[in-house]
């Protein structure tokens, strides 16, 4: 049965817009984005000292870490510990702001339209956490400096494919989960061998991290979402 087309109103009138707006993002990943905006702008253009005194708060660094464990508990722990989450707030690479930026886009939206809020907020942190966790088990102790939503993109990479697995998923999305699945290790597998040359840049990558964030995604991704996927 053919629906009913809405009646044009008069003269002139147009019909009414049924496609979708060009830009579509769900609010948390909109949110995020323009913190992740905001706080890449500040450190774009902060002296030196500034710089060095946000990283020193809010990146992982394995030693500081290492150092609050064996301390008392107290202040220093809680903000060593909060370090888990807030390094993926920090770029200062451009191409590396924008490569997280464009990915938290695709697969960021993705998850959150399928899991809703709570569901995203929950995916998310733990993917925080999970890719420091795995950095941390590879430099303990060690006076190294990580920061980025890398492992917080590879979380949402992992959901994507938890949800495309479900159970009565179509083979095709199977299919494609799994092709996604052997891209993301091996170009892991790739970072682990070359590093930044991989993308033209004489840097250190946080493989591990990438790995730890997408197992976490994956993990915290709960079948039954609450819209199609």
């Amino acid at each position: 049965m053919t629906p009913p087309i809405a009646p044009f109103k008069g003269p002139g009138s147009t019909p009414p817009d049924r496609s979708p707006p060009m830009f579509n993002v769900p609010p948390v990943t909109l949110c995020l984005l323009a913190v992740l905006l905001a706080v890449f702008l500040v450190l774009r253009f902060a002296g030196p000292d500034l710089v060095e005194t946000v990283l020193w708060w809010l990146s992982l660094i394995p030693m500081r870490i290492a150092a609050a464990v064996d301390g008392p508990f107290g202040v220093e722990t809680a903000l060593a510990a909060a370090t888990l989450v807030t390094h993926a707030l920090l770029h200062l690479d451009l191409l590396h702001f924008i490569a997280n930026a464009g990915f938290l886009l695709a697969f960021g939206s993705a998850v959150e339209r399928a899991l809703g809020t709570g569901g995203y907020l929950r995916l998310i942190l733990a993917s925080a956490a999970g890719g420091a966790l795995a950095q941390l088990l590879a430099d303990w102790g060690q006076q190294v400096v990580m920061y980025g939503a890398s492992g917080v993109v590879s979380g949402c990479m992992g959901g994507v494919v938890r949800l495309m697995l479900s159970p009565g998923a179509l083979p095709q999305r199977r299919r494609t989960a799994l092709n996604l699945v052997g891209v993301f290790f091996v170009v892991n597998l790739l970072f682990a061998l070359v590093g930044g040359r991989l993308m033209g840049v004489d840097a250190d990558v946080a493989w591990e991290a990438h790995i730890g964030g997408f197992i976490a995604g994956f993990l915290v991704a709960r079948r039954g979402a609450v819209r199609s996927f």
